[in-house]
C-alpha cells in the first residue's frame, strides 16, 4: 500500500517536499526518520526542520536547515523549538496539533503571515509530516517551510504575525477530529497594541536565547 495525500498544496516547493516524503514510503509504512535522512533530497534539505516530540510541553530539536538559519538570522536554540514558527499566542495550540499528527498519523499545511526585522510582510508555507523512529507511534516531526516573498540582504523573519490558512493532511489513516484552523484569527497579533509587541520581542529573544530572560 502507498500512502496517499487527499489534495495538492497550493505551493510548489511544498508539494515537491510531500511527493519527496511519499516517495520513501514503504510497505505501506510511515517513512522512517534513517531514511529521510539518508535520502534526503539537496535541493529541499536547506529548508528542512526536524522535531522529537515527546509530550505537547516536551519537545527537542533534532535539525535546523541552512536556508533556515539564514530565514530566521539565527541558529535557534534547542529550548521550545515548536515555537520557532509559531505566532506567540498560538504555541499551546501549534503544541497540541503537532500531537495529534503524530498520535492520528497524518500531516499538515499552512500559510503564515510574519514581518521581518526590517518591518516587512512575508508569506510563509509550511508542510509538516510525522517520521518513524521505530517507537510505538512516530515521535519526528519534520517540516518543509517556503518564504515566498524575497527577503533582502541583512533582513530576516522576525515575528510569525498570524496563520492565514491551515489544514490537515490525509496520508492514509483519515485525520483528527480536532478542528486545526477554527480560532486562527483570533490568536493574531495585533502590531499595534503595546502589549502583543512587548509579548513579541521576549519570544524572539527566547528564541534566541532560550533561558536567558528579556531585559
Amino acid at each position: 500500500m502507498i500512502l496517499q495525500h487527499e489534495k495538492t498544496i497550493p505551493n510548489a516547493r511544498c508539494q515537491q517536499f510531500l511527493d519527496h516524503w511519499n516517495s520513501l514510503v514503504c510497505d505501506g509504512s510511515i517513512p522512517t526518520l534513517q531514511d529521510f535522512l539518508d535520502k534526503s533530497d539537496p535541493k529541499l534539505q536547506p529548508s528542512v526542520f526536524i522535531v522529537d516530540a515527546f509530550s505537547d510541553t516536551e519537545m527537542a530539536l533534532r535539525f535546523f536547515g541552512t536556508a533556515l538559519v539564514r530565514l530566521t538570522g539565527i541558529e535557534p536554540k534547542k529550548k521550545n523549538p515548536v515555537s520557532v514558527f509559531s505566532p506567540p499566542k498560538m504555541e499551546k495550540k501549534v503544541a497540541e496539533v503537532s500531537m495529534a499528527l503524530l498520535e492520528h498519523p497524518c500531516g499538515t499545511w499552512n500559510i503564515k503571515a510574519g514581518v521581518s526585522a526590517n518591518g516587512h510582510e512575508l508569506e510563509l508555507y509550511t508542510v509538516s509530516l510525522p517520521l518513524s523512529t521505530g517507537s510505538t507511534r512516530p515521535i519526528s516531526i519534520v517540516s518543509f517551510f517556503d518564504c515566498t516573498t524575497e527577503l533582502q540582504r541583512n533582513d530576516f523573519l522576525y515575528l510569525v504575525e498570524r496563520y492565514v490558512e491551515a489544514s490537515w493532511i490525509d496520508i492514509g489513516y483519515g485525520t483528527p477530529s480536532m478542528s486545526i484552523s477554527s480560532d486562527l484569527d483570533d490568536e493574531r497579533i495585533d502590531l499595534h497594541s503595546s502589549s502583543d509587541l512587548l509579548k513579541a520581542f521576549e519570544y524572539h529573544w527566547n528564541f534566541l536565547w532560550g533561558d536567558r530572560s528579556a531585559p
